[in-house]
């Protein structure tokens, strides 16, 4: 009765089966709440506020978030099921990411950055990696 039966074929997709659903629950409620904003959105979409100069930073995200995910690959194949791929890939990632949200950096923030960007992968490769023995890629 107390006996847990782990397929480490299939473990990997124990913790992205939880974040997809909830991920997919948290779209549906956002669809039903702002459906009016969306339809407005839907009906005035035009390529040409795509294809706008102003959205580099959104651009420069997404091929951000590309590169992440292919380097994540490489570095996994690299140090297989230890999360250094995770750690490695995840550091530069969150130290980036935050210069294209702020509208001013200033030295502070530059230290918050950083310190979160270091603290925030260790934290959950030890929590979710080392404690919880989830396999980090």
């Amino acid at each position: 009765m107390l006996d847990v039966n782990i397929d480490f074929a299939q473990s990997h997709w124990f913790f992205p089966k939880i974040i997809i659903t909830c991920l997919i629950c948290l779209l549906m409620i956002i669809l039903v709440k702002e459906r009016k904003i969306i339809a407005a959105s839907v009906k005035s979409f035009s390529w040409q506020k795509i294809i706008n100069n102003n959205n580099y930073k959104a651009y420069f995200f997404l091929a951000l978030i590309s590169g992440y995910i292919l380097i994540m690959q490489q570095l996994g194949e690299i140090f297989p099921n230890t999360g250094y791929a995770f750690l490695i890939a995840t550091v530069p990632f969150l130290f980036i990411i935050p210069f294209l949200m702020e509208k001013e950096i200033t030295q502070r923030k530059v230290i918050y950055i950083t310190i979160n960007s270091i603290l925030s992968p260790v934290i959950a490769w030890v929590v979710l990696g080392q404690m919880f023995g989830i396999t980090l890629p």
